[in-house]
């Protein structure tokens, strides 16, 4: 068998290893290769994280800050309404325009029993 012969019928296997990582902090293994470029590279590290974390709950905080205060605007706008639409429906009522009153009156509250009837067709 000549030389040729035997390179031609060698296998060549070759391994390709893929590393993946989600998240703040690196693996535990790179996390301590970085020490040893830096020992004080795995406590920055850590204080980065930590501090990346500390920002996202504090961004999550004011976000559900900034929710409330608009459901709360939102029903004090609509008791505005309600009640100017009650209050305009009413003196029209009193000074004998009674459909005209009755229809603004109607139309205050309607956005309210709205609210209500959509709350009440998601809870179910």
């Amino acid at each position: 068998m000549s030389q040729s012969d035997k390179v031609s019928n060698q296998i060549v296997q070759a391994t390709k290893i893929t590393e993946s990582h989600r998240g703040p902090l690196p693996l535990p293994s790179h996390l301590k290769q970085y020490g040893e470029i830096d020992p004080s590279f795995p406590e920055r590290i850590m204080k980065m994280a930590e501090a990346n974390n500390n920002a996202a709950i504090e961004d999550s905080h004011k976000a559900l800050d900034a929710s409330v205060r608009e459901v709360k605007r939102g029903q004090i706008l609509s008791f505005v309404i309600a009640m100017t639409g009650l209050l305009v429906g009413s003196a029209l009522v009193i000074f004998c325009k009674s459909s005209a009153g009755v229809a603004t009156m109607l139309t205050g509250v309607s956005p309210i029993l709205v609210s209500a009837i959509e709350s009440i067709m998601k809870k179910k």
